[in-house]
């Protein structure tokens, strides 16, 4: 079932309840909601476009598959949703990476040596 929910202050208690987060975008910055997704466990589907590829790793963290690809898109779905153990799986996997490479302290580590090394 897909529910439109709007603008929710519990953002990240309704993801943790979501059994796949979707992300078909065409463009991207960044993808911080695939942080969100990643930190309460929950695999991610998402397109290979902007810096999504360098968060989720296809086949181990998520899938990943075209822009504007839906056969494949629905494909992925498909597969996870009727394999619980992938899905949890790729979940747990994805909070891990989260914490090794995107968790606050290694993002003020890399800022800083960028800073160092600008400044000498």
């Amino acid at each position: 079932n897909v529910h439109f929910l709007g603008w929710r202050s519990n953002a990240l208690r309704v993801m943790a309840a979501l059994d796949i987060f979707l992300m078909p975008s065409l463009w991207e910055g960044f993808g911080l909601t695939l942080l969100e997704a990643m930190s309460v466990s929950v695999p991610v589907v998402a397109t290979t476009v902007s810096a999504i590829p360098e968060i989720v790793v296809h086949q181990e963290t998520g899938l990943l598959v075209p822009p504007r690809d839906v056969v494949a898109l629905a494909e992925a779905t498909l597969l996870l949703l009727e394999d619980s153990a992938l899905r949890h799986h790729m979940g747990m996997l994805g909070e891990d990476r989260l914490e090794t490479y995107f968790s606050a302290d290694r993002m003020i580590d890399q800022t800083l040596a960028v800073y160092q090394r600008v400044v000498g």
